[in-house]
């Protein structure tokens, strides 16, 4: 009864085949899931990588936290003020580029705290406050973002004063409404200031907008805020690196671009807002709160897509501008999320706005890197750059600073005189002997040299009788420090023409009394 024939062969080989299939595609799924297991192993291996190279980049800031104490000690001396500097979070490690880029605009903050800000000790005791005025930097870092607070307890902002200044200058109108965060953003403009002369301590060429300016070279922002009586607090952000950023890819059309997460505070997908125009302007409104919206691609000056009415509806993103505000910004299609390492664009290239650099991303394919607070700010920059020039009045030279040429054949000895002289509000330049001061001083005519007196070539006692002899540096006040104390050495220093002779080790108090007692007749 039982037949076997040709069709049970091959139903027996359809069988077996199923069956190796089905334990091929299981040993494939295995290798797959060890694969996947391997490729985050990878990454993480990757990402520990990365953070063992950046931390060797990263410094402590207490580096720094002397140059800044010292800094506040010296304008206290100049407008005669008592003043405390307490810094907090100086452990928060930060990029040391970042970090040496911030020094100067750290400084010229402490330094309008203590000269605009805290008042002197006689008017401090009437208003019942401390004689010793307290002024507090605090460093802390959130997320990838460095934060810094430097907060004094002085007299705050006097926004009548800044208003009547801006009036003055056509920056505002007489009857215009500003709140007080806009009339403290004032400042920020360029050139801007209350005082009307320059003094060493304030309008020596480096402002509040200079160190707005800085700030957004390396991708940070500020903010103001002020109380009459009670201090003014000024809150720095910046990224703790440049060469990293979190960044969103996004298709734009037919390329791919990175979105820095600077600034981004939330994604919105499609259906979550309505989209709707105002006049000429172009708002998305999410509940009761209505957002003013930009295009990616009219950021970027693209031309008009033919093809955007065709697409889904595009998401959207809520960026915090550099101002507080926020802005909505439409993006064509998020794609991904990743932590990219972001490289210069190189020489060759110019300065574009809204760009940080470029990243090479797996496949190999560059892609740009853009950052939407800048982008949101170049239109509105030009336009009031357009404004500025028509309603405002020719911008004040650049202040005079004092230049001090400090001449040592020790490399360690000039590099921390021309440190001291910096953080001092010198323009500052070295030299490493006699011969090469002169070379120095035959282009620019030095207000006060800072001379050794044993150095190879020419040494300083050569040097000032050079200076003496010539009619256009006769008048240069010379400080020699030396390690040389006898008394025979001081009478030959005096008999040269030195005005001023120190002994190493010195007192930079000291020195700079000095200083500015003899640059004080010029």
């Amino acid at each position: 009864m039982e037949q076997y024939n040709e069709l049970n062969t091959v139903t027996h080989r359809l069988v077996e085949a199923a069956t190796d299939a089905h334990e091929l595609g299981r040993a494939i799924e295995e290798n797959l899931a060890a694969l996947d297991a391997l490729l985050v192993d990878q990454g993480h291996l990757h990402r520990d990588n990365q953070e063992a190279v950046l931390r060797t980049r990263m410094v402590p800031i207490q580096t720094v936290a002397p140059r800044l104490q010292r800094s506040v000690r010296q304008t206290c001396r100049l407008v005669d003020k008592k003043a405390e500097l307490v810094v907090r979070g100086a452990g928060t490690l930060m990029d040391s580029n970042v970090l040496n880029d911030m020094i100067d605009p750290l400084m010229h903050l402490l330094r309008n705290a203590v000269d605009h800000g805290i008042e002197p000790p006689g008017q401090r005791q009437h208003l019942g406050k401390p004689p010793v005025g307290q002024i507090e930097l605090n460093f802390g870092r959130e997320g990838n973002n460095i934060v810094i607070r430097c907060q004094d307890d002085g007299a705050g902002l006097d926004l009548a004063a800044i208003r009547r200044t801006a009036t003055e200058r056509g920056l505002i109108a007489a009857d215009q409404s500003l709140t007080d965060e806009e009339l403290a953003r004032l400042i920020l403009l360029p050139g801007f200031s209350t005082r009307g002369e320059a003094t060493q301590t304030s309008g020596r060429g480096i402002g509040m907008d200079m160190v707005h300016s800085r700030l957004l070279d390396m991708k940070g922002s500020l903010r103001i805020h002020t109380q009459a009586g009670q201090g003014c607090l000024i809150e720095l952000r910046l990224p703790v690196t440049l060469i990293s950023t979190h960044a969103l890819l996004v298709r734009l059309r037919d390329q791919m671009v990175a979105l820095s997460d600077r600034g981004i505070e939330q994604i919105l997908y499609s259906g979550v807002g309505a989209i709707q125009r105002l006049g000429k302007v172009t708002t998305y409104r999410m509940g009761d709160e209505v957002y003013e919206l930009s295009a990616l691609d009219a950021l970027l000056n693209l031309p008009p897509d033919h093809r955007a009415q065709s697409r889904t509806a595009p998401s959207v993103l809520l960026v915090r501008e550099e101002t507080g505000a926020l802005r909505a910004v439409l993006a064509q299609d998020i794609v991904d999320s990743r932590d990219l390492v972001v490289k210069n664009l190189g020489e060759y290239l110019p300065r574009l706005n809204g760009i940080v650099g470029a990243t090479i991303l797996g496949d190999g394919s560059v892609v740009p890197v853009l950052d939407l607070p800048e982008l949101l700010r170049a239109p509105v920059a030009r336009q009031s750059t357009r404004t500025a020039g028509r309603a405002a009045a020719p911008a004040a030279p650049a202040p005079h600073r004092p230049f001090v040429l400090a001449v040592d054949d020790s490399l360690s000895a000039r590099r921390s005189l021309a440190q001291f002289a910096q953080d001092a509000g010198f323009e500052v330049r070295t030299a490493r002997d006699g011969l090469e001061a002169i070379e120095i001083i035959k282009g620019k005519r030095p207000d006060l040299v800072l001379a050794d007196l044993e150095m190879p070539r020419m040494n300083g006692l050569e040097l000032t009788a050079h200076l003496r002899a010539n009619q256009a540096t006769r008048d240069v006040p010379v400080i020699m420090i030396t390690s040389r104390s006898t008394e025979k050495h001081r009478r030959e220093a005096e008999t040269t023409g030195v005005n001023m002779y120190l002994t190493k080790p010195f007192m930079e108090d000291e020195l700079l009394g000095h200083i500015h007692h003899l640059l004080r007749p010029a």
